[in-house]
């Protein structure tokens, strides 16, 4: 499958997630916002083959009273909905070096 047709679907998966994240996030009394959607390749952070280059992957961070949410664990709820809605989507907290809030999508082996 081609890169534009992989944006397109996580493009529509993303849509589908939001709403659910959104009121899971208010549910629990956290306030959900939304980050690096798409990081320019001349972006000094981060991985040069990152999926975020791609435009295959977006952060969703929890703020507790204005403080961000550091632990991936907490972000469970929302990894396995993510990685439910479609079998190559990845979520973060399952790296090696979890990231709770990265939701992805692979392509060519990238997550």
């Amino acid at each position: 499958m081609s890169l534009s047709a992989k944006q397109a679907e996580f493009t529509r998966d993303w849509a589908v997630f939001l709403p659910y994240a959104i009121l899971w996030a208010d549910r629990h009394g956290y306030r959900l916002v939304m980050e690096e959607t798409y990081r320019h390749p001349t972006a000094t952070h981060g991985h040069p083959n990152s999926t975020h280059r791609m435009k295959l992957a977006g952060h969703v961070l929890l703020l507790d009273n204005g403080e961000l949410v550091s632990d991936s664990e907490v972000y469970a709820p929302l990894g396995q909905r993510w990685e439910n809605i479609h079998p190559d989507n990845r979520w973060g907290g399952r790296f090696s070096s979890p990231d709770g809030c990265h939701f992805s999508r692979t392509h060519n082996g990238i997550s």
